[in-house]
């Protein structure tokens, strides 16, 4: 899922040194500093290991950040080595799941029946 990554804009008013460590604090580099001024940089790297959040709970300032995910967004990465276009392959697994969404919905409705009676 893609995270939603939002700063309270009181982080721009944070001492330089709180702000850095911030941005440091990020392994996926998420955030950069300008001139006094956090950005989110990029929030697809994000993969929510909370680190930045925990950064500021434990300076006593959580509302100066919030990570979640945006529940409507999924993304697929998808490699081929060539012999099938990743269009192809995506629109094969898309089949999969359909069919076993199909079973599974089958056997849900099988096992509603059998403890309705």
């Amino acid at each position: 899922m893609l995270p939603e990554v939002l700063l309270d804009e009181t982080i721009d008013d944070m001492r330089h040194d709180f702000q850095a460590k911030l941005v440091q604090s990020c392994p996926q580099k998420v955030f950069s500093l300008g001139e006094g001024v956090v950005n989110v940089e990029d929030t697809s790297k994000c993969n929510f290991c909370q680190n930045c959040v925990r950064l500021c709970s434990a300076e006593n300032k959580p509302h100066l950040i919030s990570i979640k995910p945006i529940e409507s967004f999924i993304t697929f990465d998808i490699e081929s080595v060539g012999s099938i276009s990743s269009l192809n392959i995506f629109k094969q697994a898309c089949n999969i799941l359909k069919s076993q969404v199909k079973k599974t919905r089958h056997v849900t409705i099988e096992l509603e029946t059998e403890y309705e009676d």
